[in-house]
């Protein structure tokens, strides 16, 4: 069953696909996992991802915030 976890990750991950803050930051994480564990360090892969996906969100969010400061 190494399919499981993956499909639950989908499962609960997919409906959260609805901004472009969200897009980037699910998938650069999903992107960046699997190239990790196609490049062989599948025991860091995840947080890895992990960590790369909330810099990602927070970067961007940033980015949003900025802009809406200077243009308030």
């Amino acid at each position: 069953m190494p399919f499981a976890l993956p499909a639950l990750f989908l499962v609960l991950v997919a409906p959260r696909f609805t901004t472009r803050r969200w897009s980037l930051a699910l998938g650069s994480t999903i992107a960046i996992a699997a190239l990790l564990t196609v490049d062989g360090l599948t025991h860091v892969a995840i947080p890895l991802a992990a960590a790369r996906g909330a810099l990602c969100y927070y970067l961007v969010r940033f980015d949003v915030t900025a802009q809406g400061k200077q243009n308030g």
